[in-house]
């Protein structure tokens, strides 16, 4: 006699065959041909049926004909990765599912390395149901060459990428970025009276004649460094001063010359 582990070992194992059995009884398959090649997508419908499928190749998409005569209707579609898929850098992105041109109500219930399932909700009198992936076909690889041996030696030659000799020359500088030549005028001195303008030493015009700039404030300047205008405007105060008392003492002088007589 069995023991209970054993029987349920076996209930366990008939109830997956016969859920695996139900479900293949279930789907269909219906082929597509895609570049003179047959493949067979298989589904599973439910109150609703499909006569027909035909390939976009410039869309990407494969487009179904449906019939659904029930309010209640759901397709589950399974694509071989090797035949239909929709990647973006190696990584899955989600199908797009139209039902005659509108954004269907879909899941993807499941996905491995090798398959990924739609289940697509459609509404009663859908004609058409188009998904659109990326790719038909697995992933285009670069195919190397591989090298061909030397028919003197028999010896492969070993590949090696030459560097760029362009790559290595420095780029040309930017004359815009280039930084402007200033001339240094720290030991440039000017003498009284005078200041430094874009590096010359030219006349200081702030302050009046005879006066020159000492710590922001306009001072007499000494006689050496007066102005002409300076010189004749005091000499010629000087003169009259001189002139006005020669005048006053000779007045004084005719005066007592009168007195005397």
């Amino acid at each position: 006699m069995p023991g209970a582990g054993m029987l349920s070992g076996i209930v366990i194992g008939m109830v997956l065959f016969t859920m695996t059995f139900s479900a293949l009884a279930h789907a269909e398959t219906i082929p597509v041909e895609i570049d003179g090649e047959s493949y067979d997508v298989v589904y599973d419908a439910a109150g609703m049926t499909v006569s027909g499928v035909a390939a976009d190749l410039d869309l990407i998409s494969l487009i179904l004909t449906v019939d659904v005569p029930e309010p209640q209707a759901t397709l589950d579609i399974t694509f071989d990765r090797m035949f239909f898929d929709s990647v973006i850098d190696g990584q899955d992105y989600g199908f797009l599912v139209l039902s005659d041109g509108d954004n269907a109500n879909f899941v993807e219930s499941q996905a491995d390395s090798t398959s990924r399932t739609l289940s697509i909700s459609l509404p009663i009198g859908t004609e058409e149901v188009e998904v659109v992936g990326s790719m038909f076909g697995p992933s285009p690889v670069d195919a190397v060459p591989d090298p061909v041996p030397d028919p003197v030696s028999g010896q492969t030659p070993v590949q090696t990428t030459e560097p760029d000799p362009t790559s290595e020359l420095p780029e040309d500088p930017d004359p815009a970025l280039e930084t402007p030549v200033v001339p240094d005028t720290s030991m440039v001195k000017c003498g009284d009276g005078t200041v430094l303008e874009d590096g010359i030493c030219v006349l200081d015009e702030r302050c009046g004649d005879g006066t020159v700039l000492e710590d922001g404030i306009c001072v007499l300047a000494p006689p050496a460094q007066r102005g002409l205008g300076g010189d004749l405007a005091a000499g010629s105060v000087g003169g009259f001063i001189a002139a006005g008392i020669i005048a006053v003492l000779a007045i004084i002088v005719v005066k007592m010359s009168r007195r005397k007589n």
